[in-house]
């Protein structure tokens, strides 16, 4: 019984937990994102001021932007219907399969 128990436990909490459930969400799949992204930028760079200075200008327009939606949006909208309305979707059984 106890030879069961130990290689259950083996099985389940390190095999499985540790080794896969753990090191996928955490350290070997937060580098794998980061790597892929950083070569997604690498691509991106063209070494021209005028098109960093032009993604800097896209990027503060659109954080601007998103501010001056979300203050207008929350104004017209009660923020307790957007969580109605979240977790009406996430458990909803229309969208499960």
């Amino acid at each position: 019984m106890s030879q069961f128990l130990l290689s259950f436990s083996y099985k389940v909490s390190y095999k499985i937990i540790d080794r896969g459930i753990i090191e996928v969400l955490g350290p070997m799949g937060l580098s794998n994102v980061v790597n892929k992204k950083s070569f997604d930028l690498y691509k991106l760079q063209t070494g021209f001021l005028y098109h960093y200075a032009f993604v800097i200008l896209l990027g503060v327009t659109l954080l601007i932007g998103a501010v001056q939606f979300l203050d207008s949006f929350l104004i017209l909208v009660d923020f307790r219907l957007i969580i109605v309305l979240i977790l009406t979707v996430f458990f909803s059984p229309i969208f499960k399969k």
